[in-house]
């Protein structure tokens, strides 16, 4: 699990930036993310969840884990912003959902930030 290390207030904090960037910049086939966690719309009292890539492909969202990893971004930079309730019922209910499905049993969060 990653943050997108862009300050929330940050224009250019939101998925069709960073996956543009991945893209032109980067030359990756796709954004980087399996699934994206957006605070900035909440639905239900949730932030709502992108599925980006699918699965079952290979994602450039960790160095030397591309092809283990599932990779989720929660978009803000949590080292200086603040996990919403909405953000963290998301992030709870996704890995609840993950588990339930086989496909994921531990949060391997990188950073020691988000989890």
């Amino acid at each position: 699990m990653h943050h997108l290390l862009t300050k929330l207030s940050a224009v250019g904090s939101k998925i069709e930036s960073f996956a543009d960037f991945h893209v032109r910049t980067n030359r990756w086939p796709e954004i980087a993310y399996h699934l994206t966690i957006d605070l900035k719309h909440v639905v239900n009292e949730k932030d709502t969840i992108y599925y980006c890539v699918d699965i079952s492909k290979k994602s450039y969202h960790v160095e030397n884990s591309t092809n283990i990893g599932l990779g989720i971004c929660v978009i803000g930079d949590y080292r200086t912003d603040k996990l919403t309730d909405p953000a963290i019922r998301s992030i709870i209910d996704l890995h609840k959902s993950l588990v339930a499905d086989g496909i994921g049993k531990y949060n391997k969060d990188h950073t020691g930030v988000l989890l």
